[in-house]
């Protein structure tokens, strides 16, 4: 004998199944998350000795100090070659309205750890920085 399943029963399997599955469209979330996949697998899986010494997270959360130990910028991405080398940095100018950003190199760049942070001292100035072509 044939047992039939009632209609409400089904759509309610396929509703358990389908919350299940990993076929469902990302959620917001999910999507914010991919836009920063790239700088998070970068730095979870480079270890230390990324450039300057410094893991991708590090680097990726430094700020710019000038010579005099000023803040002139922040590190807003960590941009590397095809083979995952560290090349630039993008970096927010300090007080910049509207926010402007530029890409520096590493030459120049001296790291610095203040408590449990790492700051990147420079020996350009702020007005260097605004002389640079902005990356929009």
């Amino acid at each position: 004998m044939v047992k039939l399943v009632p209609i409400t029963g089904l759509i309610a399997i396929a509703a358990v199944l389908s919350a299940c599955s990993d076929n469902n469209p990302p959620s917001e979330t999910n999507q914010n998350m991919a836009e920063n996949t790239a700088d998070r697998t970068v730095a979870d899986t480079s270890g230390q000795g990324g450039a300057l010494g410094l893991t991708m997270k590090q680097l990726g959360d430094a700020e710019i100090l000038n010579a005099s130990g000023i803040e002139i910028g922040e590190v807003e991405r960590v941009i590397t070659d095809s083979s995952g080398t560290v090349t630039h940095l993008l970096v927010e100018i300090e007080d910049s309205d509207p926010d402007r950003f530029v890409e520096i190199p590493l030459e120049g760049l001296t790291p610095k750890q203040v408590d449990d942070d790492w700051e990147l001292e420079s020996n350009l100035t702020r007005e260097d920085l605004l002389a640079l072509p902005e990356v929009k």
